[in-house]
């Protein structure tokens, strides 16, 4: 079905865009960090600390803190808009449940849950897809929980722990003992290459669905029971029922 490609193209595109808008961000990132340094030089210790650091720290951590959180959440965003409108399409062809009807359930949880009411034929224990869901969970973190690194599982953590393109912030306190102590506070993207990694993730498990649902709608036949045929069927039965009860009550009141 064109309308499965036409979806995925869609996804391409827009996922293309913000791999480009993060490319750009990034390159007038670095070239301000540079300018800023080279600043620094040439001024006293104060002015370099109270003048420019404020706008080095800018440019180095918090641009990057907020940007690249920001794009994860689009991406993912993206996908499950991409998930979503090919299974209600396909669903709606075939008089099957909309995705709706799964209930207040996560995108990833409805479509195991597709797959298995449609019998479509796309594997959820590849690669791609693993790591698909790992980024999901790190979304929602982002967006339900303040990116906060001890709401996360210790699967996420160690996934973080491990990645040069997170970065964890921590808070230093020191007890009455004058013992100090650390510990972890948020997490965010230090580095956008991972999100680059993540959209060539989620265009190769985007093109399997898509080839995997194309092929199953050829398959199979479009139910008569759709959208656009419910209703005709509706009124010719109402019609009908109608027009049964004129025909009874005319044998027993001729005059009607």
């Amino acid at each position: 079905m064109v309308i499965y490609m036409a979806s995925y193209k869609r996804l391409e595109s827009q996922l293309e865009d913000v791999k480009q808008v993060l490319e750009e961000i990034d390159q007038l990132r670095r070239s301000e960090i540079n300018h800023i340094r080279k600043q620094i030089v040439n001024k006293t210790t104060d002015e370099a600390k109270h003048v420019w650091g404020d706008r080095d720290f800018f440019f180095d951590k918090s641009l990057p803190k907020v940007n690249n959180n920001t794009y994860l959440i689009a991406i993912m965003a993206y996908f499950e808009d991409f998930i979503v409108y090919a299974c209600n399409r396909f669903a709606t062809r075939h008089g099957l449940q909309r995705f709706d009807a799964f209930g207040f359930e996560s995108v990833a949880s409805k479509l195991r849950k597709f797959i298995k009411l449609t019998k479509l034929s796309l594997s959820l224990s590849q690669p791609d897809w693993n790591t698909i869901i790992l980024y999901w969970k790190i979304r929602n973190c982002v967006v339900h929980a303040g990116s906060k690194y001890s709401l996360l599982k210790d699967e996420e953590k160690k996934f973080i722990d491990r990645s040069p393109h997170f970065c964890v912030e921590m808070i230093t306190s020191v007890d009455d003992s004058n013992v100090t102590t650390s510990k972890p506070t948020e997490f965010y993207i230090s580095d956008h290459k991972c999100l680059d990694d993540l959209v060539w993730v989620v265009l190769k498990f985007s093109k399997r669905f898509t080839e995997a649902i194309t092929k199953h709608d050829k398959q199979l036949k479009p139910s008569i029971i759709n959208s656009s045929t419910t209703k005709t069927i509706i009124l010719k039965t109402i019609a009908q029922i109608i027009d049964l009860l004129v025909r009874k009550l005319r044998k027993i009141r001729p005059e009607i």
